[in-house]
């Protein structure tokens, strides 16, 4: 009986302890990656979305980087269709993306990114996009609502 008391007694104060903090715990894997994206419009002399009239087909383009490649990714959301998306993610420094718009035609993009670490119970890594070149040429980065857009005369 007394090793049952015991146990009953033992039980009740590790029960009991508590976490003094006051401090919620946050679940950091639900929090979403702070990232931006690069919008490249692809245009022709006249300033005619490529994409928008059938020069390039939307589901044969895509993107390698880092040896993984990656559809889908023209927008299609109002107001941006049929831009070319690019995550501005990778190492400090420069980034290389090679952009396969046809069976026939790849376009290389250099991003130049420098990686911060945020502050926080939920540390997380944003990239600051520091400069484009898109096939050798630099690019002039615009705001685009908080992400970049640039924009690429083909002939």
């Amino acid at each position: 009986m007394k090793r049952i008391s015991l146990y009953i007694l033992l039980s009740f104060f590790l029960f009991s302890c508590a976490n003094d903090d006051n401090e919620p715990e946050i679940a950091c894997d639900l929090i979403d990656a702070i990232s931006s994206n690069l919008f490249i419009e692809l245009v022709n002399a006249e300033g005619e979305n490529l994409i928008e009239n059938g020069t390039y087909n939307p589901n044969n383009i895509t993107i390698d980087f880092n040896g993984n490649t990656f559809t889908g990714v023209i927008t299609g959301v109002e107001g941006i269709q049929n831009f070319v998306t690019v995550g501005v993610s990778g190492n400090n420094g420069d980034n290389t993306f090679e952009i396969s718009l046809s069976d026939m035609e790849t376009d290389t993009l250099v991003l130049d990114l420098t990686r911060m670490e945020t502050e926080g119970p939920c540390a997380q890594f944003v990239f600051q996009l520091n400069s484009a070149i898109y096939n050798g040429v630099s690019r002039e980065l615009q705001d685009f609502g908080g992400d970049f857009l640039i924009t690429i005369v083909k002939e």
